[in-house]
């Protein structure tokens, strides 16, 4: 397996881990736990595909797509789950749409500050 861009690692595992203690500090253990792992997992995921030297503009596309469908698949079967009984598919995916772009794109948002600013604390990171 190819060495993980430590600069998108650290930056990705910081902003995820900043953002989960809002549902752990709000006693929201379960999701705070299922947050961490779904951050671990595709925080390595991007530090692996972003240690090639250049990606095709599909590939890089698909990168960012594979996370972003796995939290919108982990909030829908979340809202699936939390219905107790109740079949709505289609509102199910929608709050899986909604919730889960939402907290993609606040993750990925706050993971780009983060890297700017490792990247702007020195080199010694892509040692």
């Amino acid at each position: 397996m190819p060495r993980p861009d430590p600069t998108v690692l650290l930056g990705n595992l910081i902003a995820g881990a900043l953002l989960l203690l809002v549902p752990a500090s709000m006693g929201a253990w379960v999701l705070a736990l299922i947050g961490a792992a779904y951050v671990g997992v595709a925080s390595v995921f991007l530090a692996v595909v972003y240690t090639r030297d250049s990606l095709s503009t599909g590939r890089e596309l698909l990168t960012w797509v594979v996370p972003w469908l796995a939290v919108v698949a982990l909030w829908t079967w979340m809202a699936t789950d939390a219905e107790n009984g109740t079949p709505s598919p289609l509102l199910d995916l929608w709050l899986g749409l909604a919730i889960g772009t939402g907290c993609y794109l606040a993750w990925q948002l706050a993971a780009l500050v983060v890297r700017r600013m490792l990247s702007t604390l020195g080199p010694t990171l892509s040692r």
